[in-house]
């Protein structure tokens, strides 16, 4: 099957993101494993999401790519789409699982920071990150039955890989997005409230000599670096929101109530469009982003990837 020009360019995208995300996400890795002072518990949790986008562009995209040569049609074995579809649900669940996790790291540091040290051993840590990659392979493995019509297929190649079995999908949206964003959400809301809390306390006390101490200084300082890596993490966040959760309601009505997306309620040229955007682009752009994000607002990191960058 010879490839559509009207593909051309979604799939040069598509290898320019897998080169890019892998790259950037090796770098990050790299960071972490050559520079002692990188080693914290936060950077292997940064680590440990840097890995799920590592295995996106290893492992998902290539698939993707090979969809769009042969123009959105898929052309692999059953036994392949089984496969893709399971290294996407690992994937995803384990990047929002870490952002979870990350987002209770900060609020540990900022809200509990006498108890951080406590409570975010390297076994606490480790523990955590095996926890999410574990929970995220025992829900893809689940995706093996059929939730909605036991028994009977319902991996379907006939036009693209697709798993249609709406139960488990939304069992899948709870347990691996909704729950964790909104634990996201509740930890981050709480770090912001106790970092703003802080800054009128520091701006009422600047009359205070004693507010001016080494002491003083020196905890403020802290404070403000755990309060500066808490909104980069933040940021991360943000841009997955923004890539994944259009994804998700997306597939949720296209599985329970496919005519709002129907022929009948849009046109092909909509439907394309906001299949092409939500399920082609925006979710592979986020495993992308992060390194990026990383590079331009925490300078530990920056300062490392300069590092390497001068020793090759």
């Amino acid at each position: 099957m010879d490839t559509l020009p009207e593909y051309y360019g979604h799939m040069a995208f598509q290898i320019i993101i897998l080169l890019v995300t892998f790259y950037g996400n090796f770098m990050v890795v790299l960071a972490v494993v050559m520079f002692r002072r990188m080693r914290t518990i936060t950077n292997y949790f940064v680590v440990s999401l840097a890995v799920s986008d590592l295995l996106v562009a290893m492992l998902s995209l290539p698939f993707r790519i090979h969809q769009t040569t042969h123009n959105t049609a898929w052309c692999l074995s059953l036994e392949a789409c089984v496969a893709w579809i399971v290294v996407d649900i690992i994937c995803a669940g384990a990047s929002i699982w870490n952002l979870a996790i990350i987002s209770i790291d900060r609020f540990i540091a900022i809200v509990l920071p006498f108890r951080y040290h406590a409570l975010m051993t390297p076994i606490s840590g480790f523990g955590l990150i095996a926890s999410v990659w574990g929970l995220s392979f025992v829900m893809a493995v689940l995706s093996f039955i059929n939730w909605t019509d036991y028994g009977k297929p319902h991996f379907n190649i006939f036009i693209s890989c697709a798993n249609f079995d709406p139960i488990y999908y939304t069992v899948v949206s709870v347990v691996l997005f909704f729950l964790p964003l909104y634990i996201v959400f509740v930890m981050y809301g709480r770090v912001f409230t106790v970092a703003l809390n802080h800054a009128r306390a520091v701006a009422a006390l600047q009359t205070d000599r004693q507010a001016t101490t080494d002491g003083g200084r020196r905890g403020s300082i802290n404070f403000l670096k755990e309060v500066k890596a808490a909104k980069v993490l933040a940021i991360v966040v943000g841009c997955f929101v923004v890539c994944w959760f259009p994804y998700f309601v997306l597939v949720l009505v296209s599985l329970w109530d496919p005519i709002l997306l129907s022929r009948e309620t849009i046109s092909p040229e909509q439907a394309k469009g906001i299949t092409q955007t939500f399920v082609y682009v925006l979710p592979v752009l986020n495993s992308t982003l992060n390194p990026f994000i990383y590079a331009l607002f925490n300078k530990d990191f920056r300062r490392s990837f300069a590092k390497i960058f001068a020793q090759f």
